[in-house]
């Protein structure tokens, strides 16, 4: 991910770079020391997914992002909780904000994601309401916290994106994303990227 990132910066490109949050957080962190931008901020950090709690909360994805070392330094740096709004304000300000970043056409998209046990990828949870949105970001309480999240239309959007999921209570949706199981639609939606690289702790049989 560092290479891709690395490459296409010093190819003059743009790069808005969709950072998961839980356990891919010291991924983001240690890709992120291994690239080089210190001549312009042209690296724009996002997350894919937050959940709709105070700033520095402990159950803040970005809160957690930055716990884990990720160094902001010479990146264009975008936290989803940054007011004393609420959720929909901030959904809307995100919303714009990926569309002004997107507008760049000399801009590669790169994503990192994970799936959880249940079969989610950023804050696509099961049920979801916003699967058909027509933004770049939307909003819906879930069954533990509010959401922010990228959408459906965002990810058709990426370039190149990792998958990192590890675990054993991942297995059973790893193996659903892999054989185009739609009883877990949101991950099904990550192939529609036009580089997507796999990461996981088991093996399967050659495909």
């Amino acid at each position: 991910m560092a290479a891709s990132i690395q490459e296409q910066l010093d190819a003059g490109k743009n790069v808005l770079w969709l950072v998961s949050g839980g356990s891919a957080t010291h991924i983001a962190a240690e890709a992120r020391n291994q690239v080089n931008i210190e001549e312009l901020k042209r690296l724009h950090v996002c997350l894919v997914d937050e959940r709709f709690v105070p700033v520095r909360d402990k159950n803040s994805n970005w809160e957690r992002l930055a716990s884990d070392g990720f160094d902001q330094m010479f990146t264009e740096s975008h936290p989803i909780i940054k007011y004393n709004l609420d959720a929909q304000a901030l959904t809307s300000d995100y919303n714009q904000l990926i569309t002004d970043i997107l507008k760049d056409k000399n801009l590669y998209v790169i994503g990192l994601f994970g799936i959880g046990a249940d079969g989610h990828t950023a804050g696509l949870l099961p049920g979801n309401p916003v699967m058909d949105s027509g933004d770049y970001v939307a909003t819906f309480k879930g069954d533990d916290f509010e959401r922010i999240t990228i959408t459906p239309k965002m990810i058709e959007r990426i370039d190149e994106a990792v998958v990192f999921s590890m675990g054993t209570t991942k297995y059973d949706a790893i193996q659903k994303f892999i054989d185009d199981d739609d009883s877990i639609i949101a991950t099904q939606v990550l192939k529609k990227i036009k580089n997507i690289r796999l990461y996981t702790d088991k093996e399967w049989e050659d495909r």
